[in-house]
């Protein structure tokens, strides 16, 4: 996977996650390329057992979106892959359990703001509207790609103890390399 970075953007902890992210999902299509012989780079990516990238996919990090009526969506990264669009919040928190109080997410006993899940739900809205706006411009004009979101704990603070509702879209970077698994992204993503 390539990943674009804006500069600016994303502090070093960030960045530090996203090439761990560009690294797992980077490092067995370059391995395959070694081992295929006189196949395609393509043939030798579909045939390889356990990569999800059948097509090459696209990262781009620390960027700004700025819809038409004004909304800002700050993007840690968002990944395009050959049937979905990903978006990923990144938040490296440790030591102390995160926990939740209606729509305000605590580490510990201070006081996080509103919770990253819902704050990357309406990035995920904003994006999708930018999407539908540009369908005639996809080659498979009959469908959109699904956006999913997910905020990745970087760090090693507990958040089991979040409501359902966030745990549905909160996972730890380990977990989140396991999509690099074709039967992983596959059980999650269920591409059309």
């Amino acid at each position: 996977m390539d990943i674009e970075i804006w500069d600016g953007g994303l502090q070093e902890q960030e960045i530090e996650a996203i090439n761990k992210i560009n690294a797992a999902f980077s490092a067995t299509p370059q391995a395959s390329k070694l081992q295929g012989g006189g196949n395609s780079l393509r043939d030798q990516l579909q045939n390889k057992l356990g990569i999800t990238q059948n097509h090459p996919w696209k990262g781009y990090a620390g960027f700004r979106f700025v819809d038409s009526k004004g909304k800002e969506g700050e993007f840690d990264l968002v990944i395009v892959t050959h049937c979905n669009v990903i978006i990923v919040e990144l938040k490296d928190w440790n030591h102390e359990p995160v926990t939740a109080n209606g729509d305000v997410w605590f580490k510990g006993d201070k006081n996080m703001g509103r919770s990253p899940v819902s704050i990357t739900r309406n990035k995920k809205f904003l994006l999708e509207i930018k999407l539908k706006r540009l369908s005639s411009r996809f080659t498979n004009k009959k469908y959109l790609p699904r956006v999913y979101f997910f905020v990745v704990m970087t760090g090693n603070a507990d958040f089991s103890k979040l409501p359902e509702v966030d745990l549905q879209h909160t996972i730890s970077l380990s977990d989140f390399l396991r999509f690099m698994s074709k039967s992983k992204y596959k059980d999650v993503f269920r591409p059309h």
